[in-house]
């Protein structure tokens, strides 16, 4: 009786230390309640009574005053536990619904989403949030650009400018030093002096803030640095399957870092089920899905907590977990598209998409809570999605290093990437000149290539150099005549003698997701009218559109355009858009694309999840 009692003071301790280290801990009151109420006082007193036993059989002496003083020592922790239990929730609940409303500019970024996705959830009501800010603001259509890789593309949503200007140009470019260009919360801070959060942008490692601001590296950063540093644990639970390689005690050190830095007691409820998953053996598809659902929500567990003990007025990020699941889960979605989807899976994966978006609409309510009474928020994505390349109704990709050393390319100086129904290979080299020699050899072998049996072009290939914009790659595509020839494996052959089969390197994908055009964008703040529709919009608008609707110039070396045509003409009135030269100062050389044999094999799986690279 005394050791229960003694048991659920010290987990009741715990609780008070969590609560106060973190006033978002306690958002579950049964949850919390039943962790550090319930399980304690039963655990303890399994515990106590077997103790209990073994002391009855040595001695009887003082038993009943002891009995009574465990008694009145589990009474008070349990009244301590369920008044700071419900304590905590009111804490939470004050902190989500008033917060100190600082944020002045929001731009999350919902990588992969799509309007094919979106709509009818909207018409069933399963995104209130979404729906709010559509309402409230203008949406529409966001054009994305080929090649449409997420690095590259919010690099260009931030800064306006095409990737020839930013530097972000291919698979190579994954760390802050590729960037060239000031991103719109660098200018921000210099113009307004905002201090600024970065959940999880593109190319933001190593982590680079504002003094008052924080920063959680986004892809492709593989390491578990964060500023300032005691984020970390986003990125350590993130690389370590929710702490399930640690163990048991690995896994009780990161929760208690989590829980006093954020995360909430529902979200390590969902971590802990990762972990078990994990250790249990179950299969990915199992795991992956649950990972992605509490990565969500972690993210902006941890940006919440540090915006209360800072004072940040910009926040940029992007939850990246819808364009994963789109990746993996399309044919749950999009049954019809696919054959041979076993039903069992179906049943139990059907809704995944679905619900990683209703989890990120979750998170846009809460951080829109945030924002200040006269501040902007943007919801943009990078491109949208479709079913992935498919072969008599089955997902296949590209093994494209295999099918460019069995052609006898040197693959070291390039860069490539795996999208949708082909490739893009881009010369490493910054040298113009040496760059569209290297591009004209790869067109001509490429185009040199046919079907032995049928003599047809095994692919179609496009020599892309759009002076000025970075866009100088070439695109390879399988013909028609070499999808369709998949089932009798013929050989292709070179013009330089070299041959492969075609099962070779185009092989069944687990990925049944791939990228499309055309994105989505919604805003609302002073600048935009309620009901408003952006019309003819891309990538490079956003930040333009985003500085008009704080009332700042755009560049004139900015590539896009504010969208003027759908913000409020009083407003527009009373700020005029005007324009300066430039926002950047001082010159940045750009840097040699680095070889993709250097990458680390972290990153290189990152890519390879995603079905990037091979």
């Amino acid at each position: 009786m005394l050791l229960s009692g003694v048991g659920l003071a010290l987990s009741t301790i715990l609780l008070i230390w969590l609560v106060a280290s973190n006033p978002f801990f306690v958002d579950s009151f049964p949850l919390a309640l039943l962790l550090f109420v319930v399980v304690p006082a039963l655990v303890f007193a399994v515990i106590g009574l077997l103790v209990g036993v073994i002391a009855a059989l040595i001695t009887r002496r003082h038993a009943g005053r002891s009995a009574a003083g465990a008694r009145r020592l589990i009474v008070w922790a349990l009244l301590v536990g369920i008044v700071v239990t419900s304590g905590g929730r009111g804490i939470a609940a004050w902190n989500a619904g008033s917060g100190s409303g600082d944020l002045e500019l929001v731009l999350i970024g919902v990588d992969g989403a799509t309007w094919k996705v979106v709509n009818p959830m909207l018409k069933n009501g399963m995104l209130p949030n979404l729906s709010s800010i559509i309402e409230d603001g203008s949406s529409g259509v966001l054009m994305s650009v080929s090649p449409m890789f997420s690095p590259r593309i919010f690099t260009s949503i931030a800064s306006g400018k095409v990737a020839d200007k930013h530097g972000v140009q291919g698979a190579s470019d994954t760390t802050t030093d590729a960037v060239l260009v000031k991103r719109i919360w660098d200018i921000l801070y210099e113009q307004k002096g905002w201090d600024y959060g970065l959940l999880e942008w593109y190319v933001t490692g190593p982590p680079e803030a504002s003094p008052g601001g924080f920063c959680i590296p986004g892809p492709p950063a593989v390491d578990t640095h964060t500023f300032p540093a005691e984020l970390c644990f986003v990125r350590e639970i993130e690389q370590n399957a929710g702490g399930a390689r640690g163990g048991p005690v690995g896994m009780a050190k990161l929760a208690l870092r989590a829980a006093s830095r954020g995360a909430t007691v529902s979200r390590l409820v969902e971590l802990v089920e990762v972990a078990t998953y994990k250790m249990r053996g179950a299969t990915k598809l199992e795991v992956y899905r649950r990972e992605h659902q509490a990565i969500v929500g972690l993210a902006t567990d941890a940006a919440l907590w540090q915006m209360r003990r800072g004072d940040v007025q910009v926040l940029a990020g992007v939850y990246r977990s819808t364009d994963r699941l789109s990746h993996a889960y399309w044919r749950y979605y999009e049954p019809d598209a696919f054959s041979g989807t076993d039903p069992e899976e179906l049943e139990r994966f059907g809704t995944t998409i679905e619900d990683i978006y209703a989890t990120v609409d979750e998170q846009l309510g809460r951080l829109r809570r945030r924002l200040a009474p006269d501040g902007t928020m943007m919801v943009v994505s990078d491109h949208g999605f479709r079913p992935h390349l498919k072969i008599h109704a089955q997902p296949f990709s590209f093994r494209t290093e295999t099918l460019l050393s069995a052609l006898g390319i040197d693959y070291s100086d390039l860069a490539y990437v795996n999208l949708g129904y082909g490739f893009y290979l881009q010369a490493l080299t910054t040298d113009e000149e040496a760059n569209a020699a290297r591009r004209a050899e790869l067109e001509k072998l490429f185009a040199g290539v046919t079907i032995e049996e049928s003599g047809e072009d095994a692919f179609l290939v496009t020599n892309v150099d759009e002076v000025g914009t970075g866009d100088d790659y070439v695109e390879i595509h399988g013909s028609k005549a070499l999808l369709a020839s998949v089932g009798n494996d013929p050989l292709l052959v070179s013009e330089n003698g070299k041959s492969i089969r075609v099962t070779a390197f185009l092989t069944p994908s687990e990925v049944s997701g791939a990228h499309d055009f055309d994105g989505l964008i919604a805003a609302c703040g002073p600048a935009f009218p309620a009901g408003g529709e952006f019309r003819d919009a891309d990538i490079f608008d956003v930040t333009p559109t985003a500085l008009a609707a704080l009332g700042l110039p755009l560049a004139n070396d900015m590539d896009g355009r504010p969208l003027v045509g759908c913000m409020r003409p009083d407003f527009l009135e009373s700020h005029p858009v005007t324009a300066v030269q430039t926002y950047e100062s001082g010159e940045r050389r750009k840097k040699e694309h680095g070889s993709m044999d250097e990458m680390s094999e972290d990153l290189k799986e990152q890519l390879r999840s995603i079905g990037y690279i091979e």
